[in-house]
């Protein structure tokens, strides 16, 4: 199965294969009432496939998120324990960004944006939580 951003992809190439066959029209002009069906049906044909695909990519988006609700809930339960642990403000602030970025994701879904959110909280959170270089081994 293809992924909902491999399938978006497809989709878009589809239009730019629609579009350029509408810009090969202007260079060749249609002569007969043949030649302008011909083309208004495969123009049509290659929008509706762009339709459908962009169609099936947000039905495997709504797939992945809903597989992926585990993940979402101990991110953002994690994100409440490192904006808690954070030593600045800089860092707790730097989650809290984050994880409004992954609510916006959520509430407004298209293919990868929420993986793409939730792959910056669990970095912002792992950036916050990380210890400073030197400070696990002095024991002076």
């Amino acid at each position: 199965m293809m992924t909902a951003q491999e399938l978006k992809d497809l989709a878009s190439n589809y239009g730019n294969l629609a579009h350029a066959l509408v810009d090969h029209r202007s260079t060749y002009p249609l002569s007969t009432d043949a030649e302008r069906e011909a083309f208004d049906s495969k123009v049509g044909d290659l929008l509706k496939t762009q339709d459908d695909l962009m169609n099936q990519s947000l039905e495997q988006a709504s797939i992945d998120v809903g597989t992926s609700v585990d993940a979402l809930q101990d991110a953002t339960k994690t994100a409440a324990a490192a904006v808690q642990g954070a030593d600045t403000l800089t860092k707790a602030l730097s989650i809290a960004a984050a994880a409004v970025g992954l609510g916006a994701a959520i509430l407004n879904p298209t293919p990868g944006t929420v993986v793409g959110a939730l792959d910056t909280l669990v970095q912002a959170i792992q950036k916050a939580t990380a210890k400073p270089a030197g400070a696990a081994g002095s024991g002076s």
